[in-house]
């Protein structure tokens, strides 16, 4: 066997093998990230939302709607709402939830509450590509411009 040759089997890297290296690459460019005053760790930065949800005026501009999802990279997917009133309706439907929680003096899972009581047919499934990873080095420029504001 030749020197090396074992190196020439590519095996792909694990998403979590990828966040890795980007989150050291993060550290060895800014040091230490904090926001709101915390330091933040591999877990608080990596965080993804499970589902995005875009609502109102700006949400019927397909172009702000892709950019967006491309970028926060959801990963159980993206989805349009065009119901003319959709913020105050999610803000029902939690407090409707808030009001369950409360009456069966139990916590209950906001999303499996949601998916008994709303018809999901009312929504546009974006199909939208992730390129969360290719904006997760910004994290850093945003902590430093954040460390120099003036707080008062």
């Amino acid at each position: 066997m030749l020197s090396g040759s074992a190196a020439s089997t590519d095996t792909p890297e694990t998403e979590d093998e990828t966040l890795k290296k980007l989150y050291h690459k993060l550290h060895s460019d800014f040091g230490d990230i904090i926001t709101d005053g915390k330091k933040q760790n591999f877990d608080s930065l990596t965080a993804k939302p499970h589902k995005l949800f875009f609502v109102g005026g700006a949400s019927r501009n397909t172009s702000i709607v892709r950019k967006m999802a491309s970028i926060m990279g959801s990963t159980a997917g993206n989805f349009q709402v065009e119901i003319p009133n959709a913020c105050a309706l999610g803000g029902a439907y939690k407090a409707s939830w808030s009001k369950a929680c409360e009456q069966q003096n139990e916590w209950l899972d906001y999303n499996e509450y949601i998916k008994k009581h709303y018809d999901f047919k009312e929504v546009n499934i974006l199909d939208i590509k992730s390129k969360w990873e290719n904006y997760f080095p910004a994290m850093g420029l945003l902590a430093k411009m954040e460390s120099n504001l003036k707080h008062d």
